[in-house]
């Protein structure tokens, strides 16, 4: 099997300008995708104020997957260096580092849509994965550590919605005040549960 490194060096030869070269034009076909992803997010949001879920997701996916799929900083948590050489031919159509940063807005955007629709549709899970990735385009972003918390709560792993509201609550306490006082009625819950099943254990009074 080829060494990843010189497979990368190899699909860099063969695909011209490097992403991050200041130089570098803007590629139409970026500006197509760009142009067409926001007509879907547009539509994706038309649709979650009509309270369609799950057209909203669909919409918002296609944006996301089909169109800014590859490009920006998402694309590197693909990391499987054999496809380097499968789209190393278009790499003429790669966005500019301006074009990437727009398409890192647009990505952001749409995750954090994703997670709230999500959220709406109790797909936790789904929630908790568009706001990692969410988080990976703005480490400190509030509205994805808050909806992740919120899908934690869900599935009942209170110390990590802990940790995700703690967070929030360090740059904007009023945003999570109900919720730290749900949890913490929670917690409350899980101690009173476990003192009187360790009460009726070693027979308490």
């Amino acid at each position: 099997m080829m060494d990843p490194a010189m497979m990368q060096a190899m699909a860099a030869q063969m695909g011209g300008q490097k992403e991050d070269d200041p130089n570098k034009p803007p590629s139409p076909e970026v500006d197509r995708k760009i142009e067409t992803a926001l007509a879907l997010k547009e539509e994706g949001t038309g649709y979650f104020k009509d309270g369609n879920w799950k057209k909203a997701s669909f919409k918002w996916k296609t944006a996301l997957r089909m169109y800014l799929g590859g490009m920006g900083s998402l694309a590197k948590k693909d990391g499987d260096p054999t496809m380097a050489l499968v789209g190393a031919k278009m790499k003429k159509d790669s966005p500019n580092m301006d074009q990437k940063k727009r398409v890192d807005e647009i990505q952001l955007l749409l995750n954090l849509n994703l997670a709230q629709v999500s959220l709406k549709l109790e797909r936790w899970d789904q929630v908790i994965e568009f706001c990692d990735d969410a988080l990976q385009l703005d480490k400190d972003n509030i509205k994805a550590l808050y909806r992740r918390g919120k899908a934690w709560y869900a599935k009942k792993d209170l110390d990590r919605a802990k940790a995700d509201w703690t967070a929030v609550e360090k740059v904007d306490p009023k945003a999570v005040t109900a919720d730290l006082k749900r949890l913490a009625k929670a917690y409350d819950g899980i101690a009173e549960k476990e003192a009187r099943m360790a009460k009726k254990m070693f027979g308490g009074s």
